[in-house]
């Protein structure tokens, strides 16, 4: 009997350990990449006045091809910018799209190499984008250390945010006509 039951959790423990792995490419680089990154860097405005500023980023997984991304950019004289959907897994990558069409669409892709994360916005292609930030910011070229990553600690008041659930509600919607 007791050999029985230390089989029993031993297989039981096996098959934990197999559910715990990622089930595939894309689920272990999300899984890498979940967390928030945060840079903090010099600021200043026209009036020559300095201060301290904070870009951020998140990124949540959803599934094991996507992940709620959401970042917040701060810009010279006091602009800002923010911009946050279901970002899609490409190679070492995570590429948005805000699904509108003409001059309204935006794409960013969060691209990941093994020291930091680089946003790319083409606003030639996708005008859209300037809708998410002042008239000083731009989506394009942000950038985050990947050793600066830490775990994002508020997931659940973050997963209940107006934010995220409209972000998963459009997924879903998009996902279901696929």
């Amino acid at each position: 009997m007791l050999a029985l039951v230390c089989a029993i959790l031993i297989n039981r423990e096996a098959v934990g350990k197999q559910t715990s792995q990622p089930r595939s490419e894309s689920a272990a680089f999300l899984a890498q990449v979940a967390g928030v990154y945060k840079a903090q860097f010099q600021n200043g405005n026209i009036d020559g006045d300095k201060y301290q500023s904070e870009d951020i980023l998140e990124v949540v997984p959803v599934d094991d091809h996507a992940a709620y991304v959401r970042m917040d950019l701060e810009f010279f004289n006091g602009h800002s910018g923010r911009i946050y959907g279901i970002a899609i897994y490409g190679k070492n990558s995570l590429i948005y799209d805000n699904g509108e069409v003409g001059d309204e669409r935006c794409i960013v892709e969060y691209n990941w190499s093994a020291d930091k994360v680089v946003t790319k916005a083409d606003y030639e292609k996708t005008p859209g984008c300037s809708k998410y930030h002042g008239t000083r910011g731009r989506l394009d070229s942000a950038e985050f250390l990947v050793k600066k990553k830490q775990m994002i600690r508020y997931v659940r008041r973050l997963k209940e945010s107006r934010e995220f659930n409209d972000a998963m509600e459009r997924y879903r919607k998009h996902s279901a006509r696929d």
